[in-house]
């Protein structure tokens, strides 16, 4: 009997989405133990009233905000739905927890000068965060805008740079205190304490300008533009008071905007992309043409005919199908579809032959990556030529498990890739396979000799 091997990368995945999230869930509880330790308006031991209304007023905000972060992180855990985004997402929302506890342990501890040390370290440790938080946040927006292919180098490099200064700058005010010092326990700023807003604000104009240049709908784009104004409005509010820890409330929000925006819209978005590549799938051609091969049977081969339009029923069974598929599905299953059209084309192409070098099946696909590449490779590559061969083959290492769908047609000029209407199919694939599974989608093409595709699914 066949026993199916446990999927090891999805359950590592569950593993550390747990692990974090039990972290996140110590982190409130020790807040909750600490308000019991120290009650909100005896925060600062001989401070002023006001000083400790503010300090339970932070506490309690970013307490709140500790929850919420918690709450949709088991609602991301809880979704089958693999993607990128889901992973920068789930560790965005830690990096924040840990940045609200931290922040209310310093309130905490605040205006103890036995404390001091440990609060040098703590505010150090929180800008650190705050850019980790910050970087995070631009590349979690930057995938969900499918960004990535469209960003310079140059740019990319920059913000890595300003980045890396950054946190330097963080880790030496320890010894120099650029932005901030600890006497006596309370928090005072340096003469250079404004710089420290040149980050995040640069940051968030990047993201800006990003959101404000891609070509989408404004109404689908606007929630992006004001996730990178929040934290700038909230700058140079903070600027002026610093009695509440606005900053890491407005990051908060802005992730929450992300979520509401991304999370809750995904179903509907991602079934009506389905639906439309499915039924994209279904090209009119091919059904005519299969078609007129099963009439022209009927004539001199009925078995056959009858054989014919069973693969047919199956092949339009299976993308209507996977149309309302919200997973991924077992490489086997895709496997069986491909074959039923090769078997479908090789009645109208005997000058085509297909091969399947099958050497690693058990992993999981999203819906409908073989059989749209080995049909292109069979309208754009192979049609015309004497000998033409399609080739798809399954292989794993040590990294990825790899699908390579090889044909030896006509090619086409790479430099056209992103742009033509003819290649549709292959750049929709693409992106199904960089959300839905975090892989990585490659295509080799010279012109006369064929085209290569290479599909790296992660362990």
């Amino acid at each position: 009997m066949d026993i199916k091997k446990p999927n090891l990368s999805l359950l590592k995945q569950k593993w550390n989405e747990s692990v974090l999230l039990l972290l996140s869930s110590i982190m409130f509880a020790m807040d909750v133990w600490l308000c019991s330790r120290f009650h909100f308006f005896n925060l600062f031991p001989g401070g002023t009233i006001h000083d400790n209304v503010e300090a339970g007023a932070n506490v309690v905000m970013e307490m709140f905000g500790m929850l919420v972060c918690s709450l949709l992180y088991f609602s991301i855990m809880i979704d089958p739905r693999k993607s990128r985004f889901r992973s920068l997402f789930l560790s965005l929302l830690f990096c924040e927890t840990l940045l609200l506890f931290l922040d209310s342990v310093t309130w905490f501890i605040g205006g103890k000068a036995e404390f001091n040390q440990l609060l040098v370290f703590i505010n150090c440790f929180l800008l650190i965060l705050e850019g980790i938080v910050f970087v995070t946040f631009w590349g979690t927006e930057i995938e969900v805008l499918n960004l990535k292919s469209s960003m310079k180098n140059l740019n990319v490099f920059i913000i890595r740079i300003v980045t890396s200064i950054f946190f330097f700058m963080a880790l030496l005010n320890a010894k120099f205190s650029f932005f901030f010092k600890i006497e006596n326990g309370y928090y005072i700023k340096s003469k250079f304490f404004w710089t420290k807003y040149i980050y995040p604000l640069f940051i968030c104009l990047v993201l800006l300008h990003y959101a404000v240049k891609i070509k989408i709908n404004w109404k689908i784009k606007a929630p992006y533009i004001f996730m990178a104004l929040l934290p700038v409005v909230i700058l140079f509010i903070q600027s002026f008071s610093y009695s509440l820890s606005l900053m890491y409330i407005s990051i908060l929000g802005a992730i929450f905007v992300l979520y509401i925006n991304v999370q809750v819209d995904l179903g509907r978005k991602i079934e009506e992309f389905r639906n439309k590549v499915m039924i994209s799938q279904i090209q009119p051609h091919f059904m005519y043409n299969t078609l007129t091969t099963i009439k022209a049977l009927c004539r001199v081969d009925p078995d056959l005919a009858s054989r014919t339009i069973t693969n047919f029923a199956d092949y339009l069974r299976g993308n209507m199908d996977f149309a309302s598929l919200e997973s991924t599905i077992p490489l086997e299953r895709e496997l069986k579809h491909t074959k039923i059209y090769t078997e479908i084309e090789a009645l109208r192409f005997d000058n085509i032959t297909f091969e399947f070098k099958i050497e690693d099946e058990n992993f999981e696909v999203p819906a409908l990556v073989i059989q749209p590449m080995v049909e292109n490779a069979v309208r754009h590559g192979v049609r015309s030529k004497k000998d033409g061969h399609v080739l798809v083959h399954t292989f794993a290492d040590e990294k990825f498990h790899n699908i390579v769908i090889q044909d030896n047609g006509k090619g086409f000029d790479k430099t056209q890739f992103n742009g033509s209407r003819t290649h549709i199919g292959l750049l929709n694939t693409k992106l199904r396979i960089e959300r839905l599974v975090n892989g990585i989608f490659e295509v080799e093409s010279v012109p006369d000799k064929g085209v290569k595709i290479s599909i790296k699914i992660p362990k």
